[in-house]
């Protein structure tokens, strides 16, 4: 594996994967001159899909070739250059063969020791069947039939009122007026609670929506850079996603179900 690449890009792919901890080894795959990474963090309540086209490289293996990194590491060896430096990461590295090596414009060499992957952990595909660009759960066979498109500004938003809050309990609902809302703090709004509709375009409306995340919107609130797109059912997975020329990037993070209801 090769990956030539600004210094700046790399740290974009990186705080990609890592999501804010949530996925703290990565493991990444070269194929056909893509740079993909699919998998489900250790608790399996989220999945983390991305991917990079090779027009965001200076070089890329076109060979289907894996590795398990530990993000933080590398990153911090990353930073450790300029934003315009290119550098170029090898995998197994030519000076030892259990390490990846990472060398700059100006001579600086590290080879650092990655976690070894298992056949059953290397996966390119996304978790779930799309079918008309809906992602559908349960073997293809349930459709998250309600689709928004939110302000990355307004995503943010909703998380700092929740931080207020003191809360990571989001609650979305969507009715027959299409209008979105999301509650924060106390979502049942007995004790302090806050009400957003964020700045959002509302693509598809299935059944009424009413549905609770709690862990993993905070994470990938941290990630986004652009408009989100949000796929959601009540008590269903929801997809968080992102698109741009150069790459694909989404979160399907479970919801919160309260037993006792």
């Amino acid at each position: 594996m090769k990956i030539v690449i600004q210094q700046s890009k790399l740290l974009d792919i990186l705080t990609k994967l890592y999501v804010d901890g949530l996925f703290p080894f990565s493991v990444i795959t070269t194929k056909n001159g893509k740079l993909i990474s699919s998998q489900s963090d250790k608790d399996e309540f989220a999945y983390r899909y991305v991917q990079f086209l090779p027009s965001y490289f200076k070089e890329l293996s076109t060979e289907e070739e894996s590795v398990k990194i530990d993000v933080e590491k590398i990153k911090g060896f990353a930073s450790l250059r300029k934003a315009d430096d290119v550098l170029t990461l090898e995998y197994p590295s030519p000076d030892a063969p259990n390490k990846l090596r990472i060398k700059d414009s100006v001579g600086v060499t590290n080879n650092i020791a990655v976690v070894k992957v298992s056949e059953e952990e290397i996966k390119t595909g996304l978790p779930f069947v799309m079918k008309d660009g809906i992602p559908h759960m349960r073997e293809g066979t349930v459709a998250l039939d309600t689709n928004v498109k939110i302000s990355v500004g307004s995503f943010r938003l909703i998380d700092e009122y929740a931080k207020k809050h003191g809360t990571e309990f989001y609650r979305y609902q969507l009715g027959e007026d299409r209008k979105l809302r999301v509650l924060v703090g106390d979502i049942h709004s007995i004790e302090d609670s806050t009400e957003i509709k964020p700045i959002c375009q509302v693509i598809k409306v299935g059944e009424s929506l009413d549905t609770v995340f709690t862990k993993g919107i905070r994470e990938i609130t941290k990630v986004f850079s652009r408009d989100v797109n949000v796929f959601l059912r009540s008590n269903f997975p929801g997809w968080f996603s992102e698109v741009s020329q150069d790459h694909k990037f989404g979160v399907s993070i479970a919801p919160y179900i309260n037993k006792e209801e």
